[in-house]
């Protein structure tokens, strides 16, 4: 780990620049002197062994509330009664007045904002206060300030001063953004304001760990001045403080303002704090890393960066100088100017329901790089590609065009190309994501690490995002928002089947067979007047039918059929089994199944349910994934037995279905893999029961060794498990 004692430099007292190629932090503990060091420390998120440890006189005993065209502002802690300025390359300082608050509660100061630089004659520092419909402002010379409040919704503030009077004008704007598909119980807003635009940040929670980010933009030019207005007179004496509410009775009837939903940030950076809901914007950073939103979350302890474009989580530890209960906050400095274009390109002659192997995948980029070591003739081509199927007919046809040329599109349906499918051989299921934004359906091989995409717009219109799905031997089975009904898709094939409208909506579902199959039974849980099961066997019946259940359809996770019955877990991990679905003598039972001491207790777990030959497994992974268990029901006494390995198995474990299957190559069994990417390699992470270690895949070999999540990344587009079929 890199330290150096100061960023003062050994001439004069200038402080030293930062490398303008990283977005640095600034950790600061607020604390009492015995609770710990009054040192900043300057540290990078991108390589967090590189830090800068030091003391600062001009930020001892002060928190640093913002940074605003150059200039630092300071208050002192706890009580935010002295504010001040620092100007951290010209040493410069400015102190303010005592702050003295109506009602003498000046520690209710949250957010603030600077108009404009210390010598520029519209020059004014704004506060406002937490639960208070009142703000706060000083007056450096004459000024005229807009600023955003929520209150909760949103209102332009402007300031004019002139000599003792000062003109505040209110101006409507209307209610902050929400997302359409609010499906998380817990959510946090942020918003910030910057030139002309104003930017809010949705952040969801499921489960305690950011369950989805939603980024909104407002384009600040574009507002009529039609809005609610309203003015109040006010004297004010010269270079002092005035408190001013605001009466909100009078903004009931909210306007309607057009928010642009973001989906690529590009070269700028955001960095938010749950602990003390503050934002920190930078428009420009170097291009490799812009494009995220980190998330410290309340604990102090976690950071989750948000890339916008790839709609992906990245779970990282703040750095181990850094305490719970520092004020962290982003460090602005000037950056070179070598910003580049988000690029994402896909072969224009590509076909909707086309299938492609991609063999560059960058930062969300797809790469097509034509291949000039093969000069083959082309008919020579067509022969070679004629004994090519599956995957490497993929891999063929995206190396280049003449291949592409080569190799025409191919149904996969008739007699000789299915018998050959039929002896082509999948080792592992794949990863299938839906990225809407980027318009395309990616597939991951966890064992070999190759990417395929698919360009079907049809279904991705299709997919809701708050639906949750479920996919078994190679079908996808959801509720389709176009045709209003449960559908089942197979992506190998493009083959789409439609099921009779059920008239509920599935808080889960699950199928015993493939659709093709004569004893497939779809069953889903939901609620409307009363809690339901419903079943369609999709050979037999021409409608669904609906069995009234005890348990509320919403805490129903993980259904699983074993034998006759179905199996699933309550939200609290306890088992529950249906028996006898579809017959006159169906029962509902809870199975009390007892299980033994888990080493997972002392944190947040989650619970899988899955069927393994003969066993029913449940599956416990802690809320960071340092502590794993797997237990086998024993149901004859009964309770879950805890096992240490799966033998030649493997699971797969996915929010909302999960699978085991005997592995297929030595290497593979014994594993759980899981649906998150190494952050550096982008492979497929797995947990080994061997090692009790995660591992990824590097070709045939075993690469990396990691105790838990952290240094992973995660989808929050719509994913899951499905195992490759093509007929």
């Amino acid at each position: 780990m890199e330290q150096k004692p100061s960023l003062y430099d050994s001439v004069g007292d200038q402080l030293l620049r930062l490398p303008a190629q990283y977005p640095w932090l600034v950790s600061q503990n607020l604390g009492t002197e015995e609770d710990g060091s009054t040192d900043q420390i300057f540290c990078t998120l991108h390589d967090p062994l590189f830090k800068y440890q030091c003391q600062i006189p001009e930020l001892t005993g002060k928190h640093i509330r913002g940074y605003y065209h150059g200039w630092v502002i300071l208050s002192d802690h706890p009580k935010s009664v002295m504010w001040s300025l620092w100007n951290p390359l010209t040493s410069k300082m400015i102190t303010f007045p005592p702050l003295i608050v109506k009602d003498g509660d000046s520690e209710s100061i949250d957010e603030c904002c600077l108009s404009a630089p210390p010598d520029d004659p519209n020059s004014v520092l704004l506060l406002t206060r937490i639960n208070k419909p009142s703000f706060v402002f000083f007056r450096l010379l004459v000024a005229m300030v807009k600023y955003m409040l929520t209150i909760p919704f949103v209102i332009q503030l402007d300031i004019v001063v002139k000599k003792k009077e000062v003109l505040i004008k209110l101006l409507l704007l209307g209610a902050k953004p929400s997302p359409t598909y609010n499906c998380c119980p817990e959510w946090t807003n942020f918003l910030k304001g910057s030139c002309t635009e104003l930017f809010c940040i949705t952040v969801a929670f499921i489960e305690g760990k950011p369950g989805g980010v939603y980024f909104f933009k407002l384009d600040m030019t574009s507002l009529k001045s039609e809005e609610r207005e309203r003015f109040r007179d006010l004297d004010m004496t010269l270079m002092d403080w005035k408190e001013v509410d605001v009466d909100d009775s009078r903004f009931r009837n909210l306007s309607r303002i057009m928010w642009e939903k973001m989906v690529d940030l590009k070269d700028a950076v955001f960095f938010v704090d749950l602990s003390d809901h503050s934002v920190y914007y930078k428009p420009a950073i170097a291009s490799d890393l812009g494009g995220y939103i980190h998330i410290r979350d309340k604990m102090g302890k976690i950071l989750y960066s948000y890339h916008v474009k790839d709609n992906t989580i990245s779970l990282s530890s703040m750095p181990l100088l850094v305490l719970p209960t520092s004020n962290v906050s982003l460090w602005e400095c000037r950056l070179e100017d070598d910003h580049g274009e988000a690029k994402f390109t896909v072969d224009s002659k590509q076909k909707d329901d086309e299938i492609v192997a991609g063999s560059v995948v960058t930062d969300g980029e797809v790469e097509y790089k034509e291949s000039h070591l093969l000069n083959l003739p082309l008919d020579l081509l067509e022969t070679i590609m004629d004994y090519c199927v599956g995957v490497e007919y993929m891999n063929f046809r995206a190396t280049c065009k003449r291949f592409h040329l080569a190799a025409p599109l191919k149904k996969w349906r008739d007699e000789s190309a299915f018998k050959r499918l039929q002896a082509y051989s999948l080792i592992s299921p794949w990863l299938m994501v839906l990225d809407k934004n980027q318009g395309i359906i990616t597939f991951t091989d966890p064992y070999l690490g190759d990417n395929y995409f698919i360009k079907n717009l049809h279904i991705l219109r299709s997919v809701g995002y708050q639906i949750k799905c479920c996919s078994r031997f190679g079908w996808l089975l959801f509720l389709s928002t176009e045709f209003h009904c449960m559908v089942f898709f197979n992506p190998f094939t493009g083959d789409i089947r439609k099921l009779p409208n059920a008239g509920y909506y599935f808080y889960s579902a699950c199928f015993s067979a493939p659709p093709t199959s004569p004893d497939c039974m779809v069953v889903g849980f939901s609620a409307s007047d009363e809690w339901v099961v419903s079943i369609h066997y999709v050979a037999q019946e021409p409608s669904w039918r609906a069995l009234r259940v005890d348990v509320d359809p919403c805490s129903i996770r993980f259904p699983t059929f074993f034998g006759q019955d179905l199996y699933a877990l309550g939200d609290e991990g306890e088992l529950i089994r249906f028996e006898n679905l579809g017959e006159d003598n169906y029962s509902m039972t809870f199975v009390k199944a007892n299980t033994p001491l888990s080493c997972c207790s002392t944190s947040p777990t989650e619970c899988y349910l899955m069927k393994c030959d003969r066993d029913l497994l449940k599956v416990i992974v802690d809320k960071y994934g340092e502590c794993i268990e797997v237990f086998k029901l024993n149901e004859s006494k009964p309770e879950w037995e805890k096992i240490d390995s799966l033998g030649k198995h493997m699971i797969y474990i996915c929010g909302t279905a999960c699978v085991c299957i005997e592995a297929k190559t030595p290497q593979m069994e014994n594993k759980i893999y899981f649906p998150i990417l190494h952050s550096n390699n982008k492979k497929i992470v797995f947990y080994s029961l061997e090692t009790c270690r995660y591992h990824t895949f590097n070709g045939a070999n075993i690469q990396q060794h990691f105790k838990d999540f952290f240094g992973t990344t995660y989808h929050l587009s719509p994913h899951w498990w499905i195992e490759p079929s093509w007929s």
